[in-house]
């Protein structure tokens, strides 16, 4: 959920939950809210076309720290994070990254970042230990990158622990944007019971599945466009392929009359010329996937790209099959071709 003022009470608590919720409390005896304090700034997530100067910070609460100690629990996804702090309560959970001791308070300030938001949106090819900055209300922050989360709700934001907030930025108070942990059975109820208690604030609630479709949506556009592209650049490099083959046969014409004269017949002539472009085709296939899959290999051992093996062998089959046609095209070229008129023109010179 997302608030358009701050809310300055604890809504967990039984004073915070009396002054707004008074005669509702008995809908949100099951439902945990995680409170985190907000520093507005840029959209980093895939959605903005732009590079973020100033990405939006969000003071990560002890509440949501502990809750995912126990490990029981539904946890989020980490594509890596720091594993040799002292901090890191036995190694079982990464949120306690946050709360790493720093010697001096210019100490770069732990952080948590989605994958994606650091790879592609801050340019943080890093990863884990990297160290950056920005600029926030003319003060350069410092910040080290403890761990990357996988895709998640919280895509977009820099995540810090709430005691580095409040030291960092300690005009702004309240809470404005919460996670909210209730029983799948009665979360519409929730819902409209929370937007309606706290409807003056500007409480707005969003389905977490449907947070993550959205998010899923922008990155399979971006994958499909690319996609898309890349079909068309094989395609019209089939075709080119199927101009430089024609032209490659009508260049060669006399060399095709002096073997016709020689007593190769025109068939064979035309499988020459198919076999011929058929290793060149073969031949540039091959050298292209070796070349992506040198590209992709290191990704693929961190974990961080899946191939679509049907949909590349659908497209490539494409290819080889249009490059097939257009070979087939040139040899047949080859046949119709007035072998006499090239021969005359071969052994006069004009």
């Amino acid at each position: 959920a997302e608030s358009s003022q701050p809310i300055l009470v604890d809504l967990n608590s039984d004073s915070g939950r009396d002054e707004f919720l008074a005669d509702k409390l008995e809908l949100l005896g099951d439902t945990t809210l995680h409170a985190f304090r907000v520093r507005p700034g840029d959209d980093a997530s895939c959605g903005n076309l732009y590079q973020a100067t100033q990405p939006r910070i969000l003071g990560v609460p002890d509440s949501l720290i502990r809750h995912f100690d126990s490990p029981e629990l539904p946890a989020f996804d980490f594509a890596s994070w720091d594993k040799t702090s002292s901090d890191a309560n036995d190694g079982s959970n990464p949120w306690h990254q946050l709360n790493a001791h720093r010697s001096k308070p210019t100490d770069p300030i732990p952080v948590f970042i989605d994958k994606e938001t650091a790879m592609y949106s801050l340019h943080l090819y890093g990863g884990v230990g990297q160290q950056f900055s920005f600029t926030y209300d003319g003060r350069e922050i410092q910040f080290r990158v403890a761990g990357l989360l996988s895709l998640s709700v919280l895509h977009g934001d820099l995540l810090m622990s709430e005691a580095n907030f409040r030291e960092q930025f300690p005009s702004i108070g309240g809470y404005r944007h919460f996670l909210i942990e209730t029983p799948s059975h009665g979360m519409a109820t929730v819902a409209a019971t929370l937007e309606d208690s706290l409807g003056d604030q500007g409480f707005d609630t969003s389905d977490s599945e449907q947070v993550l479709a959205g998010l899923m949506a922008v990155q399979n556009t971006y994958l499909r466009t690319f996609q898309s592209l890349g079909a068309l650049g094989l395609l019209l490099g089939t075709f080119g392929l199927a101009a430089v083959q024609l032209r490659s046969v009508l260049e060669r014409r006399g060399e095709m009359a002096l073997f016709r004269a020689c007593g190769f017949r025109r068939r064979r002539l035309a499988q020459l010329v198919l076999l011929e472009n058929l290793l060149l085709l073969l031949a540039g296939l091959v050298t292209g996937i070796l070349a992506a899959a040198v590209a992709v290999w290191p990704h693929s051992l961190q974990g961080g790209a899946a191939v679509p093996f049907r949909e590349l062998a659908i497209m490539l089959s494409i290819v080889l099959l249009v490059g097939i046609a257009a070979g087939s095209f040139a040899a047949r070229a080859t046949l119709n071709m007035p072998l006499l008129n090239a021969l005359r023109e071969e052994m006069t010179g004009k």
